[in-house]
């Protein structure tokens, strides 16, 4: 089930956050503005009509004040507008309401009124709360009667965005806003790397069960969304202070976007590695991986704690090229018995992450680790999901 969170953003917003996360741990799929809009438009409206229109039920939130009355809302604040256009779409739609004591602060018998009528209209209750921790107990309470959907897993592209060009504050925010706003994709992997005003970053992204998603991505398109909100981020960017150092103003940004109408792969391993800080030790990785025909998907290079000195972390994703399956014990067992055992290798973790290929249920996972070696040699713990 799909629930759109309403409130007030600042008066409300460990309390927002609270319900949104219960929603979606208690196996449903929350719908919500992400921040407050920047412009106050009908494109503002827009979104909120989309995300209402979607949603099969609504949770509603409110403490001290109704908000500011807009003319693009016809004269309501935003909470009043997105619960009166609920009640419109969805006159039998679950509605949930929860209002924050206010104790000894001054609060609205206006907004208070008018939502108890609402409440009353829609034959619901008003459950108040005292703490974001009674909110959740709360909240999982109410959905417990409910029975969740699964989201679809299996999804039929995947959206690769790779940026190289000026770095600057705000940049990967500014890529994410076109990426969710517009197309409704969600960000799966993200690497920026910057440095000296010179940035490049890679995104993989996916749809998602979110309201307003297009059926196709062109791929044309998203580019021009892309650079036009990356050029005019840019030109404000100096005068907000959020230029780096370094960084050349005239430079074009190089965008480009892949579609992969294969979508996600079936089956891929997260491989952790603690290794002494050495020459050639990323080189020995890489070789071994590449005798066993597996693709690296993505890697990332991590400094470790002061208790490893002179040590680093590599992790990798990685999936098989070929479409051979194999059991996931033999596959797992292959890569560490091939990686355990190289020079340098101080730790080794491993956890495979299989897809069913169903639209209906994801396949349940257990996580086991295995006995650590002796610490004279290689401690090695192998986990399994």
């Amino acid at each position: 089930m799909k629930i759109f969170v309403s409130s007030r953003m600042r008066e409300l917003f460990i309390e927002r956050k609270t319900a949104i996360e219960a929603i979606h741990f208690a196996g449903h799929t929350p719908l919500y503005i992400e921040t407050e809009p920047m412009v106050k438009d009908d494109a503002a409206r827009a979104t909120m009509e989309s995300l209402i229109s979607a949603a099969d039920g609504f949770l509603s939130l409110y403490f001290l004040s109704e908000g500011t009355k807009t003319a693009f809302l016809g004269g309501a604040t935003p909470i009043e507008y997105e619960l009166q256009r609920f009640l419109d779409r969805h006159p039998k739609g679950p509605l949930f309401m929860f209002r924050k004591k206010p104790g000894d602060a001054n609060f609205s018998h206006t907004m208070i009124d008018w939502f108890k009528y609402n409440a009353i209209a829609a034959d619901t209750d008003v459950v108040e709360f005292d703490t974001p921790q009674e909110l959740h107990a709360n909240v999982r309470d109410h959905l417990k009667r409910y029975e969740p959907q699964i989201d679809d897993i299996d999804l039929p592209y995947e959206v690769t965005i790779r940026y190289v060009g000026a770095d600057y504050v705000g940049l990967v925010g500014t890529l994410a806003e076109v990426i969710f706003t517009k197309y409704k994709l969600n960000v799966d992997y993200i690497s920026h790397a910057a440095h000296g005003g010179h940035c490049t970053v890679c995104i993989s992204c996916s749809p998602r069960m979110l309201p307003g998603r297009p059926e196709s991505i062109d791929d044309l398109e998203l580019r021009a969304d892309l650079e036009r909100a990356v050029r005019g981020d840019m030109e404000s960017a100096p005068a907000e202070g959020r230029w780096i150092e370094g960084a050349n103003p005239k430079q074009d940004p190089e965008i480009v976007v892949n579609i992969d109408p294969t979508g996600r792969r079936r089956r891929q391993f997260l491989v952790k590695l603690r290794m002494i800080d050495a020459p050639g030790q990323l080189n020995a990785v890489c070789h071994q991986l590449r005798l066993l025909r597996y693709n690296i998907d993505e890697l990332q290079l991590h400094p470790t704690p002061p208790e490893y000195p002179r040590q680093t972390t590599i992790t990798l994703w990685l999936s098989r090229v070929d479409r051979h399956r194999t059991d996931v014990q033999r596959e797992i067992d292959r890569i560490e018995g091939e990686l355990q055992y190289l020079v340098g290798v101080r730790s080794l973790s491993i956890r495979a992450v299989a897809y069913t290929g169903s639209t209906r249920a994801r396949r349940p996972t257990k996580s086991v680790e295995a006995p650590r070696r002796q610490e004279t040699q290689s401690p090695t713990g192998t986990e399994i999901e």
